[in-house]
């Protein structure tokens, strides 16, 4: 529509050297391998049409955490480039990864499983083959009804664990409140797909977002082109 970049997310793994001293990296012996061995996980930013990699985000294997590798790299995004769309597989899909990119003024297309898409909606998925609906929930640590900032609003209400990674929540802002779009979308007979998102609807319809979401895996033809032809799936260097 010349008014957005495509922003693709995605994570690869890539072996190192072996050693089983660094228990951020080292894997026991499994099925695939009979001596263990150590890994890194790879967060990247793909840009879908210039098919350029702009930002990457390297983990210990042991120690992922696609999450927060995600909310990093929307936070170190260049705030001149123009409007982004940020597309992303299930693994990025977290409240604290929706409000970093809104409070970066941006926009996100993010795969989402059945229970966690249930849990947002507040109702099951059961039976559901189409979706189109906005929904507003505040967000907070607090199960405790009287301390609600706004108990005209309970059904808008969600529980964030105190484990579960909400960076705008603390104790001089202890809600948050974010507008989400859920999108559910039959693939094929039988086989569905949630999508939430805050694009909106005016400019975006459902076959819009099914489009934007399957131009994701070019991001996925981008690793395997990097990885196997240039010999990137382990790397032999001994330091890290």
């Amino acid at each position: 529509m010349d008014k957005y970049q495509l922003i693709a997310c995605d994570g690869s793994a890539a072996d190192i050297y072996r050693n089983p001293d660094d228990p951020d990296t080292f894997f026991e012996p499994n099925g695939k391998s009979t001596r263990g061995f150590n890994q890194i996980h790879i967060n990247a930013f793909y840009s879908i049409l210039d098919r350029r990699f702009t930002d990457l985000f390297v983990q210990p294997g042991r120690k992922r955490n696609e999450y927060s590798a995600f909310s990093e790299m929307v936070d170190a995004a260049n705030p001149q480039d123009p409007s982004t769309i940020y597309l992303c597989d299930r693994g990025y899909a977290s409240y604290n990864s929706f409000a970093h990119v809104i409070e970066n003024g941006q926009f996100f297309l993010i795969r989402c499983t059945d229970k966690k898409t249930a849990g947002m909606l507040g109702s099951s998925l059961d039976g559901v083959k189409e979706l189109d609906c906005h929904v507003d929930r505040i967000l907070s640590r607090s199960q405790s009804k009287k301390k609600r900032l706004q108990p005209e609003k309970a059904d808008h209400y969600r529980h964030i664990s105190k484990n579960v990674p909400l960076d705008y929540l603390s104790q001089e802002h202890p809600e948050y409140s974010i507008s989400l779009r859920i999108v559910r979308i039959e693939i094929a007979e039988d086989c569905f797909e949630n999508l939430i998102t805050n694009l909106p609807a005016l400019d975006f319809d459902m076959d819009d977002l099914k489009d934007l979401y399957h131009l994701r895996w070019q991001e996925e033809n981008a690793f395997r082109d990097l990885k196997y032809p240039l010999c990137l799936k382990a790397f032999h260097s001994k330091k890290i």
